[in-house]
């Protein structure tokens, strides 16, 4: 929380979590506001994870219509680790540990 005597700073940011993400909600919203409503499919969709977390099935949200138009960018933030591929669509790592570092 930042207020006018704890003054917001980017050093005071602290990124946290590394998993157990529900990765389904944006295609329920894509499948609600777009496809159900316009009846139009996303000429491109691109989500950027770390991989880890509960994937939709291609069957749910009408993706198999778009699947060939999923991009998944799942980011390494560390040698370390080892991102889940993703069940569909196609995919790029995006290896950021030398942004902070080895560990």
């Amino acid at each position: 929380r930042f207020d006018r005597s704890n003054k917001f700073s980017a050093d005071k940011l602290v990124p946290a979590g590394g998993g157990g993400t529900d990765l389904r909600p944006p295609f329920d919203w894509t499948k609600k506001n777009i496809i159900d409503k316009k009846g139009k499919y996303p000429s491109l969709f691109i989500y950027f994870t770390d991989g880890d977390g509960t994937y939709p099935n291609k069957r749910d949200y009408k993706i198999s219509n778009y699947i060939d138009n999923i991009l998944w960018v799942i980011i390494k933030p560390n040698y370390r680790y080892e991102p889940t591929i993703p069940p569909f669509g196609k995919y790029i790592i995006l290896d950021i540990s030398e942004i902070y570092g080895k560990d």
